[in-house]
């Protein structure tokens, strides 16, 4: 069984207390075993921080649940990734190698400008899917979330902010992103 990195995060983020892993190479690239595993690991992760968890959290047809915490995943065939944070504060968190996306693939939810603003593409398209995930209970289209405000924290990490296109409304929350390997990891702690 792998043992999960726990990201250390900025200092921005301390008051809403998430903790974000990152997970190399579960399973085999051939099998969809990586799925279960990277709910075992993620089981095993809060059994370790003394969290008590749901029988639910290895079931793959759930999203897991927690009823104090918001919990998230997300996995390519290289690496996964997966955190928390306390309720009544949801996540959101997405991986993605970046050899997979490329601008061609981002014109279909992305404007130019978002495009045009992002430090790295496949930041952008991380970024979009975590605040998306992060309001997965509102009924919601990934177009509709636009991505901006990117401030860089370090070489290649960047804060950013969400706002919903069609209202001009921005969305509660701060969101990250960094390169981990080959991959752009992002999350987003939505505050209601």
């Amino acid at each position: 069984m792998k043992t999960p990195e726990r990201l250390i995060l900025p200092n921005e983020f301390r008051s809403l207390k998430p903790s974000i892993y990152f997970v190399d190479q579960l399973g085999s690239e051939t099998s969809q075993d990586y799925r279960t595993e990277l709910r075992q690991v993620l089981n095993n992760t809060l059994l370790a921080e003394q969290i008590a968890t749901d029988p639910n959290i290895l079931n793959l047809e759930y999203w897991p649940e927690h009823r104090e915490l918001s919990i998230n995943l997300s996995h390519s065939l290289k690496a996964s990734c997966f955190g928390w944070c306390t309720k009544p504060s949801s996540m959101g968190v997405d991986i993605e190698s970046v050899s997979r996306l490329n601008a061609q693939t981002l014109k279909r939810v992305c404007t130019t400008d978002e495009v045009e603003s992002a430090p790295y593409i496949p930041h952008l398209w991380t970024a979009k899917e975590a605040v998306y995930k992060s309001l997965r209970k509102k009924e919601i289209v990934l177009s509709t979330v636009e991505i901006l405000d990117w401030r860089p924290k370090a070489t290649s990490e960047w804060f950013f902010t969400a706002r919903w296109k069609d209202q001009d409304s921005y969305i509660t929350g701060i969101g990250f992103s960094c390169l981990k390997m080959d991959h752009s990891l992002s999350f987003f702690v939505h505050r209601p």
